[in-house]
C-alpha cells in the first residue's frame, strides 16, 4: 500500500515553473533575460544551428518586414 500511494504522488505531480518566470511581469518584479544561442554549450549550439533551417527566424538575421496591404472602403453595389 505504501508503495502505491508514492507512487500515486509521483504521478499526480504538478510541475511548476521556477519563481522568476512565475513573478514575470508583475508590478515590481523583473523580467527574467530573454535566452540566446551564447547562453548554451558549445556543443548544444552545433546541435541548434544544424537545424537552423527549420527555424522561421534565421540567426543574425531581421525579418523582412511584410508591406501591410490597405483594404479599400466596400461600396455598396448600386443597380437601379
Amino acid at each position: 500500500i505504501g508503495t502505491g500511494h508514492w507512487l500515486s504522488l509521483l504521478l499526480c505531480w504538478r510541475p511548476r515553473w521556477p519563481k522568476v518566470i512565475r513573478e514575470a511581469g508583475m508590478p515590481g518584479k523583473p523580467v527574467p533575460p530573454v535566452t540566446t544561442l551564447n547562453d548554451y554549450p558549445p556543443a548544444i549550439q552545433a546541435r541548434l544551428l544544424a537545424n537552423a533551417d527549420r527555424w522561421q527566424l534565421k540567426p543574425g538575421k531581421r525579418p523582412a518586414k511584410k508591406p501591410r496591404k490597405r483594404s479599400a472602403p466596400q461600396q455598396a453595389n448600386e443597380s437601379d
